[in-house]
């Protein structure tokens, strides 16, 4: 787990100082589509473990189950914020906003894929 956070450290770094290199506004463009989405898939996580601890039979409380939405509500409008405000930007952020998001996906499918068991 160590090695694939520091991974996307330095994928995250690298991609900062080459957008940067680009434009300002590229570089603003990769860090929104990076910290959008990951706070749009990480406020996920939360209702996902509530709904595993249902599903085994535990009590969830009301308040946590509140927080958990809400996390996801907030996740999800600080992605769509971001995404409206670089599309209306010039020409290479929106660019670099997708090269962002398909950075957190790549990762979120090589952590799946590390943790899967060897058949």
């Amino acid at each position: 787990m160590r090695s694939l956070f520091a991974l996307g450290l330095a994928t995250f770094l690298g991609g900062l100082l080459a957008a940067a290199m680009v434009a300002p506004v590229a570089a603003l463009g990769w860090s929104l589509g990076v910290l959008g989405t990951a706070a749009a898939v990480g406020s996920l996580w939360g209702p996902v473990r509530l709904l595993s601890r249902v599903s085994e039979g535990h009590k969830v409380s009301a308040f946590a189950a509140l927080l958990s939405v809400n996390g996801v509500l907030a996740g999800l409008a600080l992605f769509g914020v971001g995404a409206i405000w670089i599309q209306r930007q010039n020409d290479p952020g929106p660019g670099a906003f997708l090269a962002g998001m398909a950075l957190v996906y790549c990762l979120l499918i090589g952590w799946s894929v590390q943790r899967r068991s060897p058949e």
